[in-house]
Parts: structure tokens; sequence; C-alpha cells
């Protein structure tokens, strides 16, 4: 059995909802500021990194100079993230930077480590190779993040290439090892990218479909939905369950008095006074332009439930 009411919903509620502090301050991290943060205390580790590299190794002129430079920068950096200054600047002149010492690393490690120092495997800096590579796709995205990074890749190859004949059976595998972890670090992080696309698109997709974008409850698919599963369910258990359609009566005289923008921010602290005071049993849904549909699976909350927005409001 399903039993309807149906609840009225005057002008005077404007007085009541305008009682309320409906322009809540929400503090949201948007991607922008989460970048910020990575940045900066990623500038922070790179920096002691490089300084530990300047003063406990023996370097060549070139990379000490490099290190010196980098530090310099970095420093600088820091002001300006702290600030938030040229921030896409200063993540691009990151890739720069780091690619340009990771290649003059490599070389160094191939042609003075290797082949004047009996070296048996790269340095230390392939530690940074991940980090790197990620930094990269979370800089410039899917694509161009594979673009670069195989760029990269094929530079580090032509670097190495002319000592291969040069090299101990030791050394030539540390290499080759190198390469294929670049390579397999790029179709990892490229195929994580691409699936979380993929799974955000079809979250935006299905939110779309199936939710209202004022009120962000569920829209009249979604609560047809719903309603038809339930008339199922209770065909086959025997069992019975409540409806309740919540209607804004004179809704037109509050878009014509206040305009639009008021009547959404109505509509809105509505649904979301209703959706405060259910539990995970009961479902809400926008049904039409100003009328709400209310599941339960109980017929003997429907009062209760009616008491409980009658105080909300």
């Amino acid at each position: 059995m399903i039993k309807c009411r149906k609840m009225s919903f005057d002008t005077s509620v404007k007085t009541k909802l305008s009682g309320r502090n409906i322009s809540m301050k929400v503090n949201i991290d948007t991607l922008a500021n989460i970048k910020k943060t990575i940045y900066f205390y990623s500038s922070i580790f790179i920096l002691i990194y490089i300084i530990g590299n300047l003063f406990l190794l023996e370097n060549s002129i070139v990379t000490d100079t490099l290190s010196i430079f980098l530090i310099i920068y970095f420093i600088a950096s820091l002001f300006l993230l702290k600030h938030a200054v040229f921030v896409r600047f200063h993540e691009i002149m990151n890739l720069v930077f780091i690619s340009i010492y990771l290649f003059e690393e490599f070389f160094e490690n191939i042609s003075v480590d290797f082949l004047n120092n009996n070296s048996q495997s790269l340095g230390d800096f392939i530690i940074w190779m991940p980090i790197y590579i990620i930094y990269l796709f979370l800089v410039l995205g899917k694509k161009f993040g594979l673009i670069v990074s195989s760029f990269v890749l094929v530079v580090n190859l032509l670097i190495g290439l002319p000592y291969f004949t040069d090299l101990t059976g030791q050394q030539l595998d540390s290499v080759i090892r190198y390469y294929i972890a670049n390579l397999i670090y790029i179709l990892v992080i490229y195929s994580f990218q691409y699936i979380v696309s993929i799974h955000a698109e079809y979250q935006a997709l299905k939110k779309n479909a199936y939710y209202d974008d004022l009120t962000e409850i569920p829209n009249r698919r979604k609560s047809t939905a719903v309603f038809n599963e339930m008339i199922e369910v209770t065909n086959k258990k025997n069992t019975s369950f409540s409806v309740l359609f919540i209607d804004i009566d004179h809704f037109k005289v509050i878009n014509d008095n206040f305009g639009h923008d008021v009547g959404d921010i109505i509509l809105k602290e509505f649904a979301a006074l209703i959706a405060q005071k259910l539990s995970k049993e009961e479902f809400l849904g926008r049904w039409v332009e100003k009328s709400l549909l209310l599941l339960h699976l109980s017929p003997y909350k429907i009062q209760l439930i009616m008491q409980i927005i009658f105080v909300a409001l």
C-alpha cells in the first residue's frame, strides 16, 4: 500500500529562511592550493638534497656550478611560493632545471664514475626519477606528461648509447635496468592517470544524469528509478512503504517578487534542511521544479518526518 501525503509550503517561509546564514564560508583546498603546497615542501627537500650533494660529494666543476645555481633558485622560489607568486612559472622552471640537473648527473655517472672511477652502479640521483616523472604528469597533464617523459627517456638513451661498448657487464646492466625502470614508471603513471580521468568523467556523467545541479539531491530520473525499485521490492515481500510529496506553494510569487536567485536559494536551503534530518533508509529527490519527493520503507514514520520538517523550518 502506498500512502501519499502533501504538505504546503507558503511564502511565509522566506521570513524564516532569511534569518539563517545561507552564505556559509567553506574552506576548500583547490587543486592549485594543493599543488602549491606540494611544490613548497618538495622544494625544501630538493634544496636539502642539492646542498648535501654539493658539500658531501666530489663533483665536477659543471655539477658544482649547476648545484649552486639551483640552490639560489630554490631559495628564491620558496619565497615566491610562500606568497603565491608566479606559481605556474615556478613549476615549469622546476621541470626545466631538474631535467637539466638529472641529464648532467646521468652523463657524469657514465662518463666519469663508470669509466674513470670504475663505479659499478649509477648514483643516488636515480631515486628521484619516480618522483620526477610523477611531477611531470602532475604539471603537464596526461598527454604532454607522456610526451615530455618519453623525450627525457630518449635523451638519456642518447647520452648513454655512445658509452655502451666501454662499459663492463655490471655497469651495462645497471644502465639498462635504469632505462627499463623509467619506461615502467612512465607507463604505470600514464595508465594510472588515464584510469583516474576515466573514473572522474564517469562520476561526473553519473552525477549529471542522476542528481539535480541546484539542490544536489537525486533528480526525477533517479527518483523514478528508486520509486519503481521500491514498488518491486514491496510486491515481492508483500510489504508497504510511504510516499510524501513536499510542494512549495506560491513559488512563482517568490521568484517574481524577489528574483529567481532568491527562489533558488530557498529551494536549495529547503532541500538541505530536510536532507539533514533523514536517515540512510530514507530517500529524498527533486520531483519537479518546486516539489520534492520523500520515500521511506516504513509507513509509520511519515508523521514524525513531517514534524521534523516543520521544526527545522
